[in-house]
């Protein structure tokens, strides 16, 4: 009945190399983000302070911040791709704030203290940080992370996909630990 299907196990790969670099950047945001929080807000604090939703050494905000400014914000006039990094970082921001507030009743920070912010959930200050951060990531970040990648497909694919799927899990059990 099947003998005329051509075998399709070529597509399995070629759509696991299509989420290979997607799920290295994410990965790879997911916890640089974390330790270059980890260093602000031990700063701040004058101690260790150890940020985050999740109980792992990530925080996927970051993960989604890179991908969103990757794939949306790459423009060739640098203040178009500063406004759009701006403007998605601060909806990113203040959605997952929302979320965080509405579901858990947990506040992950608070910007209420800063000049120009909408409550606790985006600053002024930190949007033009974060759109600074996305232009490094633009045009130095992403082209030298899409050169290592490249260079090291055969690991850093497989090890990303794991890498995405312990993420997941780890926010899915954060959440139900909140929860119940």
């Amino acid at each position: 009945m099947f003998e005329n299907v051509k075998d399709r196990s070529h597509l399995i790969s070629w759509d696991m190399a299509r989420l290979g670099y997607p799920c290295w950047l994410f990965s790879f945001g997911s916890v640089v983000g974390w330790m270059l929080e980890v260093l602000y807000r031990s700063v701040t604090h004058g101690a260790l302070y150890i940020p985050g939703f999740s109980f792992g050494p990530y925080c996927p905000i970051y993960g989604f911040a890179i991908l969103l400014t990757a794939y949306l914000c790459d423009h060739r006039n640098r203040l178009v791709a500063f406004g759009k990094i701006f403007l998605y970082s601060s909806l990113l921001e203040y959605g997952l704030s929302w979320l965080s507030e509405t579901l858990f009743g947990e506040l992950l920070w608070d910007y209420s203290d800063l000049p120009f912010s909408i409550g606790t959930r985006v600053s002024l200050l930190f949007s033009l940080i974060w759109g600074v951060l996305g232009l490094i990531v633009l045009t130095v970040a992403a082209p030298n992370l899409r050169k290592l990648y490249e260079k090291h497909t055969e690991k850093l694919r497989p090890s990303s996909l794991i890498a995405v799927g312990i993420i997941a899990a780890d926010v899915l059990v954060s959440a139900l630990a909140r929860v119940f």
